[in-house]
């Protein structure tokens, strides 16, 4: 494909689509959006770490596109995901809801084929929608640790991986 998306120092996420001839800032409809939207808000304050995409923390940022239409894109820090149909021109908040006591969400996934299922993963549990993450169910893993990582083979919802930190 020719749309594909970069990251850069700073927390700066690229995107093109002409396969790297031109490059745009795929975050600014966020950033904008949510400046705005932040200062009646206070639950959810920007940071200049915001998109410092550490590893480790729980300040931690993830971007995934979606693996079924690229033009989808969730950022998701902390305890909060957000999604945008555009490519990052505009945003929405996906609620996931997560009990105070299990942390925030570490890892998340969109299964391919079924954009609509998605999942998000804090400590040892897994959350699963079935409509674009609108409802959400839970199931704890019979391990200690914290998941790090979902990854979904393409093929059937038969299996799902979990890395987990312990």
């Amino acid at each position: 494909t020719s749309e594909m998306y970069a990251f850069a120092e700073g927390g700066i996420i690229w995107r093109s689509v002409d396969g790297g001839t031109k490059w745009t800032d795929a975050l600014q409809g966020f950033t904008q959006q949510n400046r705005s939207a932040n200062r009646a808000r206070e639950s959810f304050p920007m940071r200049t770490s915001l998109f410092s995409f550490s590893q480790f923390g729980s300040d931690a940022v993830q971007f995934f596109p979606d693996p079924n239409s690229f033009s989808t894109v969730y950022l998701v820090r902390g305890g909060v995901v957000w999604r945008s149909p555009d490519a990052g021109t505009s945003w929405e908040e996906v609620r996931v809801i997560v009990p105070p006591n299990a942390g925030v969400i570490s890892a998340f996934a969109v299964y391919p084929g079924r954009g609509y299922v998605l999942f998000a993963a804090a400590d040892n549990q897994i959350y699963r929608s079935n409509d674009g993450g609108i409802n959400w169910s839970a199931t704890t893993l019979p391990l200690a640790g914290k998941i790090t990582r979902l990854l979904i083979p393409e093929g059937g919802l038969d299996m799902m991986l979990a890395v987990v930190e312990r």
